[in-house]
């Protein structure tokens, strides 16, 4: 057993350039994750001069650590937004969905990048009788969207569904060759990337910020915190409205049924295969709990045990969640457009950080943006 996630197992990255000189640039983005290299990406062709910098190794926090859904059937989200803010905003949730999942394929296409892409049919299922109703209702928002979905009563050798629903146009990936083709790509197009330079402090000086490493400055006009969580940055900002999850995946040697699978109550189990892998996601649980780690760790492996399946890989990942269920991703404050955030992906990460990297890119570029939740 590899204490480890799959992703960054074998993962080499010998070449990565550190910064080592003060730097000027129109625009610095803080975070070498998806969201980061997907900004990045969109940004690649401008005259802009933009700067990536990542605190560890790019993919080596949030994006090495999921797994690696893309993936718009995300258990009752939609019902939710709609309950809180009305039809046209779960709506407008979806069709954000569509969208950045469509922009991210087609990069996949159009670069000819090798990260195991596979089409899969996804399912959303309870095992609790009080949860069909709602998840029925799923079904009608969904179908009013103009989603294929379909309802049935699907069941797998390691989960007990009463009720579920499922689509067959989402994918799953391996997030780390995707995230390194981008950093190619956008290396050779002169966009810098500097790893191991974490930003510990940011100050603003008229019209620009001073961002410093521990031996270096960064001047620029404007920031994308691109980061999770901008824990170096506005204090009082995130937690009153955010709250953080965590949650154990192990991996098991298994036959590849391309499909995937999620609960919609806690604690969440998440089921996806990569090759002939089955990853198993369980035991989330609120940050501001008394958590007990190891605890968690080996409750995680006692009921793959029970589940007649050998752990190779061990780890966890941290999703940072939103009150209302929709992404921060725009203007930190609506009369300031030199500072942008990305952020509170409610575990769905992989489609709001492609989200993300459409949206921030056309604000940068001055762009009107149709999607306004």
């Amino acid at each position: 057993m590899k204490n480890k996630s799959l992703w960054l197992d074998g993962y080499v990255n010998a070449n990565y350039t550190r910064l080592q000189e003060d730097i000027t640039c129109d625009v610095l983005i803080i975070g070498g994750g998806i969201t980061g290299l997907s900004i990045l990406y969109n940004l690649k062709d401008t005259n802009l001069n933009i700067v990536l910098v990542e605190s560890d190794l790019i993919g080596h926090a949030t994006t090495g650590h999921t797994t690696g859904k893309i993936n718009y059937l995300q258990e009752h989200v939609y019902s939710d937004i709609q309950n809180k803010y009305g039809f046209n905003t779960a709506k407008l949730y979806y069709d954000s969905q569509i969208e950045a999942i469509e922009h991210l394929i087609n990069i996949i296409k159009k670069e000819h990048i090798a990260c195991d892409l596979e089409q899969v049919t996804s399912f959303v299922y309870t095992n609790k009788d009080e949860e069909i109703e709602k998840l029925k209702y799923e079904s009608t928002l969904l179908k009013r969207f103009g989603a294929p979905v379909k309802e049935d009563e699907k069941n797998h050798p390691f989960i007990n569904s009463k009720y579920a629903l499922s689509v067959s146009n989402t994918y799953v990936f391996h997030p780390l060759k995707y995230l390194n083709a981008l950093k190619q790509i956008c290396l050779k197009k002169g966009k810098p990337i500097y790893e191991k330079t974490p930003i510990i402090d940011i100050q603003k000086n008229n019209n620009e910020y001073l961002c410093f490493t521990q031996e270096n400055q960064i001047r620029t006009k404007k920031i994308i915190l691109a980061c999770h969580y901008p824990y170096f940055l506005f204090p009082y900002f995130l937690p009153l409205r955010t709250s953080i999850e965590k949650s154990y995946i192990a991996v098991s040697p298994a036959l590849n049924k391309k499909e995937t699978f999620i609960n919609c109550s806690k604690p969440i189990v998440s089921l996806r295969y990569y090759q002939n892998n089955l990853i198993y996601l369980t035991n989330t649980s609120q940050s501001c709990d008394n958590l007990n780690e190891e605890e968690n760790y080996q409750k995680l492996v006692k009921q793959m045990q029970n589940l007649n399946l050998d752990v190779t890989y061990l780890w966890k990942n941290d999703d940072l969640l939103t009150v209302d269920k929709i992404p921060y991703i725009g203007y930190i404050k609506k009369n300031d457009k030199s500072i942008l955030m990305a952020t509170g992906y409610n575990t769905w990460g992989i489609s709001n950080s492609s989200l993300a990297g459409l949206v921030i890119s056309d604000l940068i570029q001055g762009k009107e943006i149709n999607m306004k939740i």
